[in-house]
């Protein structure tokens, strides 16, 4: 909020406040992202080798 008669000086601290709350919001979003593709990624790891497993195991039991 800006003060009833802001001045020059008032209205950049204004603008640099915000621009660092962009700045951390970008930021905050952008791990947010890539946590959550490095989440998927490694889900989709773990079931490939689960069914690796399956399969060797079946081929053991199976032949």
């Amino acid at each position: 909020m800006l003060p009833d008669h802001p001045t020059a000086a008032d209205l950049d601290a204004t603008y640099m406040q915000r621009g660092t709350q962009v700045v951390s919001c970008d930021a905050a979003r952008t791990l947010a992202v890539e946590t959550l593709i490095a989440e998927r990624r490694l889900i989709d790891e773990w079931l490939k080798l689960k069914d690796q497993r399956r399969q060797r195991w079946l081929s053991r039991v199976l032949p």
